[in-house]
């Protein structure tokens, strides 16, 4: 048996904020950030990568990322979104809502927001729909 991954996680809560640094450590990458939770209940966290071993071309052209996430509770609606940006502007949403006690429904969209705003028609966008049902 060998080591396959190994991962690393420190994290600050203060009365200044909450930070973290974390790391996969064979993978050579390294993320820090911070959380917070707004006065309306919605959770946000931010978040700068670095990707060294992979070397995907980022912000100015180096393996360098951010990232944003929210959860936010509107009336019966959970909304997930994501911003990652490094040569693009990746937007991933999702929405979820419970109908009644059986069924539930999402609807998730990943597109590029920086080609939706330049090249508008031409550009394309992922959308799904997943209905959970408990019998």
């Amino acid at each position: 048996m060998a080591l396959q991954s190994a991962y690393a996680y420190m994290a600050m809560a203060g009365s200044n904020g909450n930070y973290y640094l974390r790391t996969q450590l064979f993978k050579w990458f390294v993320g820090a950030g911070s959380w917070w939770k707004s006065e309306n209940g919605s959770k946000h966290s931010v978040e700068v990568q670095y990707d060294a071993k992979d070397q995907k071309a980022g912000l100015f052209g180096q393996p360098v990322f951010m990232r944003y996430g929210s959860k936010h509770k509107i009336g019966a609606v959970d909304y997930h979104m994501m911003l990652l940006l490094g040569q693009t502007l990746t937007w991933k949403d999702k929405a979820d809502f419970k109908v009644n006690d059986q069924l539930k429904v999402s609807f998730t969209s990943v597109y590029d927001l920086q080609e939706i705003v330049t090249k508008g028609e031409s550009s394309s966008m992922t959308l799904g729909v997943t209905a959970e049902l408990k019998i």
